[in-house]
């Protein structure tokens, strides 16, 4: 699936998984989150990458055991705010994402940021995946930011932004 094949599409669920990262064979001190979206026409998609214009596209067996996000039976969710998260109740976390049209796509241009790129939302909402951090830093998760400014706050300006043509 191309990433041009979000713009327009609908955001059903929200699947997470978290693990501890091998390198090599051997455990390592960090984990790695994997974000899976399913869309309106339910396909169920990773998060796009700075290295493919392709999206990854996964089976339901694949996310076996993946945590659904807008699962009403979930307390809260994290939404990052500059360093550190602060937690906004889920019902607020359902709303703001569940049924949102996706519209943009923004990436960073240098390596040394998110290799992920940050889904735009019709209501102006980000969404983002924290791809690796050292264990129990809480950081390898599914991200969601307010505003492109709250972004910008974190990661700087150097970016550009895919839109629906």
């Amino acid at each position: 699936m191309k990433i041009e094949d979000l713009f327009g599409r609908h955001i059903e669920e929200v699947y997470l998984r978290v693990e501890d990262y091998r390198l090599n064979g051997e455990w390592t001190d960090l984990e790695m989150a994997t974000v899976v979206i399913q869309l309106d026409n339910d396909i169920l998609i990773g998060m796009p990458s700075i290295y493919s214009d392709q999206l990854g596209v996964f089976t339901p067996k694949e996310i076996d055991g993946f945590r659904k996000l807008l699962n009403p039976s979930e307390v809260s969710i994290g939404s990052i705010t500059r360093f550190f998260a602060r937690f906004k109740p889920k019902k607020f976390f359902i709303r703001d994402i569940e049924q949102q049209k996706i519209t943009s796509i923004l990436y960073y241009r240098e390596e040394e940021y998110p290799t992920t790129g940050f889904i735009g939302l019709e209501n102006g909402y980000w969404i983002h995946q924290g791809d690796m951090s050292p264990k129990g830093t809480g950081h390898a998760c599914f991200w969601w930011f307010d505003s492109i400014e709250e972004i910008e706050e974190r990661y700087g300006r150097d970016y550009y932004i895919k839109r629906a043509e």
